[in-house]
């Protein structure tokens, strides 16, 4: 007997691959095969793995013009049991049943005629997957539905052309025309929901600011064109709400050099003692500290009386003036000498 022989298999998977085996003697004449039966064509992750592991591949013993041999074929049913990222072994094992004697027992006679490797290419596409959804086109027509001063609902019409939209990805920031911006926006933007809503409300934002809002169509091959994403030309803006107290100084900086009140290079402040004012300090790096004397800063004079957030530099300052208060009080920054002015208090009616 010339066997077992080697040889090595490429399957690609999902196919139908079919073989045949043609056992030699050593002298090179045609194996009989009479009596044999049920020739098995078994695949494993490695040699003597666990029977559970092993795929009983298609095999028979067959007859063709070229004679008697065994016909072997790795089925697409095979397939679905087949790791690509394995390499197999197989063997193919011929069976002739309890025809030999020994010490008066009878046994099988088994010979492995053909062993290798199997190796596996991936198939570009399943049966299920076929052709990949096209992607879809954004949607259509931006409305703006209730605002109030920190929600603003919209809604939008949902595309007839293009891939099967799955879900809408969305964005809301301050009010921009410029293309780069609003194209960074929706890319990076996490918030999405089911394509079967057309309307979205955007919550905890802030009053009287303008806003653009983005939506744009996505599937499980990918998303609309960004440049082309829904978004609105005109601002869109937050309501007014009436309870909030309206800063009466804006306070930014000029470098180092002053601090600018309303605009004005560190103007006077007047305030009416039983008043309250709120101070918005816009000035990163220059702590705004209301105090008792005249600028550079001295922490051991600061003027705390009914005022809440002093020394701030980016936010707001509230002062309900102390009926008590100082005639004369000043403000000062904390790191800068010449930023810096006078605060001028009066009773009401003055």
């Amino acid at each position: 007997m010339a066997f077992p022989g080697t040889y090595n298999i490429n399957y690609y998977l999902g196919d139908t691959q079919e073989f045949k085996v043609y056992p030699k003697n050593n002298d090179g004449s045609a194996f009989d095969l009479t009596g044999f039966s049920n020739p098995k064509f078994i695949i494993a992750p490695t040699r003597g793995a666990a029977v559970e592991n092993q795929i009983a591949a298609y095999a028979e013993i067959a007859t063709d013009p070229s004679g008697v041999h065994i016909l072997c074929a790795i089925r697409p049913e095979d397939a679905t049991k087949l790791d690509a990222t394995i390499q197999y072994v197989y063997d193919i094992e011929l069976i002739l049943p309890e025809s030999a004697e020994r010490n008066n027992k009878s046994y099988d006679i088994v010979h492995t005629v053909l062993t290798g490797n199997l190796t596996i290419t991936q198939d570009i596409t399943t049966e299920e997957s076929g052709a990949p959804e096209p992607l879809p086109n954004n949607p259509s027509n931006l409305v703006t539905g209730n605002i109030t001063d920190t929600t603003i609902q919209v809604s939008w019409t949902a595309p007839t052309t293009g891939g099967t939209v799955e879900n809408y990805k969305l964005a809301i920031i301050p009010y921009t025309t410029d293309t780069n911006t609003l194209i960074g926006a929706i890319q990076s933007s996490s918030t999405s929901i089911s394509s079967d809503n057309t309307s979205y409300t955007f919550f905890g934002l802030t009053e009287n600011t303008d806003y653009s809002i983005l939506v744009l169509s996505t599937n499980e091959t990918g998303d609309a064109d960004y440049a082309n994403a829904l978004t609105n030309a005109a601002a869109i803006t937050t309501a007014d709400n009436p309870l909030t107290a309206e800063p009466d100084f804006f306070v930014t900086n000029d470098g180092a050099n002053a601090y600018l009140i309303d605009g004005v290079s560190n103007d006077t402040i007047t305030v009416v003692r039983g008043e309250t004012y709120v101070i918005n300090v816009d000035a990163a790096g220059h702590p705004f500290h209301i105090q008792t004397v005249p600028s550079p800063y001295s922490d051991t004079d600061s003027y705390d009386v009914g005022i809440a957030n002093n020394g701030t530099d980016n936010g707001n300052i509230t002062w309900s003036v102390a009926q008590n208060a100082p005639d004369t009080l000043f403000y000062a920054c904390q790191f800068h000498s010449t930023m810096g002015g006078t605060i001028i208090v009066v009773d009401g009616g003055s």
